[in-house]
Order: C-alpha cells, then structure tokens, then sequence
C-alpha cells in the first residue's frame, strides 16, 4: 500500500499528560509523576511526505520530513538509544513484529514505555509511520 499514512504532529506538553494519564500502564501514578513522565515524552512533528507550511510546530522540539514507512524503533534495537516515551496527538503508525503488522496506534496512543520503564533491553516491535 503506497498511499500516504497521515501525518503524526508533535505532542505538546499538555496533549502527553492527558494521553499519559488514559493510560493503563500509568493508572496508578500521581499526578506529578504523570508530568514527570510527559516531560522525557518524545515531543516532535513527523512529517511524512512533504512539509506543510501553514501547519506550526506547536511547540515542537523539532521537525522531521521523512517518507512513508520510516521506523521510529525497531526491533531488536537496544532500548537504551531510544529510552523515552512517545504519545501520538494525530496521525497514526503501524506496529510490527518479526516482520508481521500486528496493527496500528493512533490518536491519544503511547509507546516506547516497555523499553523507557526498563521492562526489556531491546525494543520488542518496529513502530513505524
């Protein structure tokens, strides 16, 4: 399937503490440890396809251009080049493990927590946009 994905923006501060705190894994956090936790969020725009010019970064940390099927983690990798938590305010990406797509995530999804809480070494799946 070569048509393009949508977008996944960047998550601003407030949008990572509500996805955080609808969170299973996260339930039973305070709410300080919550925000502590949105903060090490991986808060940046991807773009796939060609930038936008009219759609502002919402204070993004950074923007990135990338084509469709770009990974974000893969499998396999070591958790610690990439220890921090991701939250998906829109757009959506697919999860894949040992090659199968086992489905997507999108709006108000998180991921990276296994590997940010210590829970593996490596990176159980590939995310990709």
């Amino acid at each position: 399937d070569d048509a393009p994905r949508p977008r996944t923006n960047t998550v601003t501060l407030d949008t990572a503490i509500k996805a955080f705190t609808r969170h299973p894994i996260f339930a039973a956090l305070r709410e300080h440890a919550i925000e502590e936790l949105a903060a090490m969020s991986h808060r940046r725009e991807y773009l796939v396809g060609a930038p936008d010019p009219s759609s502002p970064s919402r204070g993004a940390k950074a923007q990135a251009v990338v084509p469709p099927g770009t990974a974000l983690l893969s499998e396999g990798e070591s958790a610690g080049s990439q220890n921090f938590l991701w939250a998906i305010e829109q757009g959506s990406v697919k999860v894949e493990e040992s090659g199968e797509e086992l489905g997507d995530l999108g709006k108000d999804s998180v991921f990276g927590e296994a590997s940010a809480c210590g829970i593996f070494d490596v990176q159980p799946a590939t995310i990709r946009l």
